[in-house]
């Protein structure tokens, strides 16, 4: 491909041998642009129409489409990620949770730093009661992403449902350090210390969920 822009502005001429940008672009980052495409294959190429329809499909809601597109972008890059994890969020959204922890777990095959798989498939494991590998995916969410609060809560909340209420505690800590304004999260922690027969902590937690909810008034 012989990309040529054209400035008017100073009225050279292109040169036939080489490629010219206006001028403050980035020629490198641009290059690379246009040597991606120069050297996608057919099928890579047709797997990113896949890829464009099966979005369009997910946003309207027409599930079994954007299934049915995300199925072909496999079949054509059986090393795409994305497609087996976004595949994987529809399968959930149509119920399918078999499925679905199938694609995320292969999303995370192919991409072990694919934090939302994990934490997608953590969250149905945790549905389904398999607390331990639900621990353990949002762990490593946690590791890849040590900034999601929200991780934090419902890791907590793992911990209060199988009685290791001091790490739900110190997840609920993490989460308030993270977003001190995170009222469910105080809600849940003093929850949590009541379980422990730690009032006063908890009366503290309540008291401080009165003074946010007083402060957004």
């Amino acid at each position: 491909m012989n990309i040529r822009f054209n400035t008017d502005n100073n009225d050279q001429e292109a040169d036939d041998e080489q490629n010219e940008f206006p001028h403050g672009w980035d020629e490198e980052r641009v290059q690379k642009v246009i040597d991606y495409y120069e050297n996608q294959t057919e099928d890579e190429a047709l797997a990113e129409d896949y890829h464009f329809r099966a979005k369009t499909h997910f946003k309207k809601c027409d599930f079994d489409k954007a299934i049915a597109d995300y199925t072909k972008v496999i079949e054509l890059n059986q090393k795409d990620a994305e497609a087996y994890y976004t595949r994987g969020k529809l399968y959930d959204e149509d119920g399918k949770y078999d499925k679905a922890i199938a694609d995320f777990s292969m999303a995370i095959k192919l991409d072990p730093e694919h934090a939302d798989a994990w934490g997608f498939r953590a969250t149905l494991y945790s549905e389904r009661g398999e607390y331990d590998k639900a621990i353990g995916g949002f762990s490593k969410e946690i590791k890849l992403r040590p900034y999601d609060a929200e991780t934090y809560e419902e890791r907590g909340k793992i911990y209060v449902k199988i009685g290791e209420y001091d790490k739900a505690i110190a997840d609920f800590t993490e989460a308030i350090k993270l977003i001190p304004t995170f009222t469910d999260v105080y809600f849940e922690r003093a929850m949590t210390y009541l379980r422990m027969d730690k009032l006063e902590s908890a009366m503290q937690d309540f008291d401080k969920i009165l003074e946010l909810k007083q402060e957004l008034e």
